[in-house]
């Protein structure tokens, strides 16, 4: 059976309903199938084009239609279709089904409560709005605005819960230690720019190693991990310098653990991004700490 094809011409706002519709075809008209789709760029709008069943045509045609999305005329037989579903649009005689498509669209760009988001923003549970955003090519621009907002709150949040997470003894340090540096190098918040919440998980994180003495090994973890702000890496091996090297008979256990275990040539390539940020005197514990190790007296 020969296809038909549907093209489009589409602003950049209303590719995001072109795709939701894509999505929701499955769910709202099961016998619809679109056998392949192709979005090419012209000028400041996009040129969509879809290959589809001819006994689906109208009915996507509608949909589109009804989303207020322009659809172009490939031939004429196409052109009096599109005119056909104008004029009972016009009239009010629409499908059902099509109806149906429409409002699926409309509550995509609300796929969850805000008060519900709130509640994940007030306990610190970046995590489930992170799982929101997956789908932010559905949402206004409004709402990505919102969630972006949400997400710093909520993040803000978990750092603060974590610090105090931290003061119920070694374990939890530990825990809390690791939960900061996720969200130091959380991927997502580097898309949505969040870079100063990323540098306060990491400060916090080395905050916790110093008054935990039997967590400063995690300083040097710090100081190798990478995918996180390079001054957090530079200002943790400085901590841990500041505190290790002025006695290292009684950490002993801590020199043979930044012997074995710092990365320099990462550390040199975090400082030659991060040198700017530091004062004279972190710089100089910064080349005593690498001295000592590449040194290893």
């Amino acid at each position: 059976m020969k296809q038909k094809i549907i093209r489009l011409l589409a602003k950049k706002d209303e590719i995001k309903i072109i795709k939701s519709i894509f999505r929701k075809f499955e769910v709202h008209m099961p016998t619809m199938k679109v056998a392949s789709k192709k979005i090419g760029e012209l000028s400041d709008r996009a040129v969509v084009s879809i290959k589809i069943n001819p006994e689906n045509q109208a009915k996507l045609i509608e949909v589109f239609l009804i989303n207020g999305l322009k659809v172009l005329a490939v031939d004429d037989e196409n052109k009096k279709l599109i005119d056909s579903i104008k004029r009972k649009l016009k009239e009010g005689l629409i499908d059902k089904e099509a109806e149906k498509s429409k409002e699926s669209v409309r509550l995509a760009s609300l796929p969850i409560s805000e008060e519900r988001l709130n509640e994940f923003a007030e306990s610190g549970d970046y995590e489930a709005i992170k799982d929101v955003s997956k789908d932010i090519i559905n949402f206004s621009e409004n709402f990505v605005g919102k969630i972006s907002e949400l997400l710093s709150r909520a993040v803000a949040n978990a750092i603060d819960n974590e610090v105090m997470n931290a003061l119920d003894g070694k374990e939890a340090a530990r825990k809390s230690i690791q939960n900061l540096m996720n969200i130091a190098s959380d991927q997502t918040l580097r898309s949505f720019h969040k870079r100063d919440l990323r540098v306060r998980a990491g400060e916090s994180a080395i905050e916790i190693c110093q008054h935990n003495i039997g967590c400063m090994h995690f300083l040097i973890d710090i100081a190798n991990q990478k995918n996180i702000p390079n001054e957090i890496n530079v200002i943790s091996a400085i901590r841990f310098a500041e505190v290790v090297l002025e006695d290292v008979d009684f950490f002993e256990d801590e020199v043979e653990y930044v012997r074995k275990n710092l990365n320099a040539k990462w550390l040199e390539m975090a400082f030659d991004v991060a040198v700017k940020s530091l004062t004279f005197a972190e710089k100089t514990v910064y080349k005593k700490l690498l001295n000592f190790v590449k040194n290893k007296v």
